[in-house]
């Protein structure tokens, strides 16, 4: 982008907008541009079917996902003061060292 010593410089997002433009006109068949700024822009070039945005995947947690974690963690927190609790965890984790101890005795070298 090239501007004038004598005006104002151009802001963050009229360089990104330039930039989108250029990208995009190179790329018409991206419906989106990844900016120098690590952001996602719409390509203004892209004439395809709608594309949902980059970053929302369906592997992204949802808020309802995300709160019923926040729960999970709040009640194993509770948990792990009750020490019947803390001693099961540690058998069970015992256990599963005992079986991966016996599972490599089994591995030929």
């Amino acid at each position: 982008m090239f501007y004038d010593e004598n005006e104002p410089a151009p802001t963050t997002a009229e360089i990104v907008s330039f930039e989108t433009g250029i990208k995009g006109s190179e790329n018409p068949n991206k419906a989106w541009i990844l900016s120098n700024y690590d952001t996602w822009e719409r390509n203004p070039y892209y004439v395809g079917e709608p594309v949902p945005h980059p970053e929302d995947s369906p592997y992204c947690a949802t808020v309802e996902e995300e709160e019923e974690l926040y729960d999970w963690q709040k009640e194993e927190n509770e948990l792990r003061k009750d020490p019947e609790w803390v001693k099961a965890e540690k058998e069970e984790e015992e256990a599963w060292y005992r079986q991966l101890e016996e599972e490599a005795k089994q591995i030929p070298f």
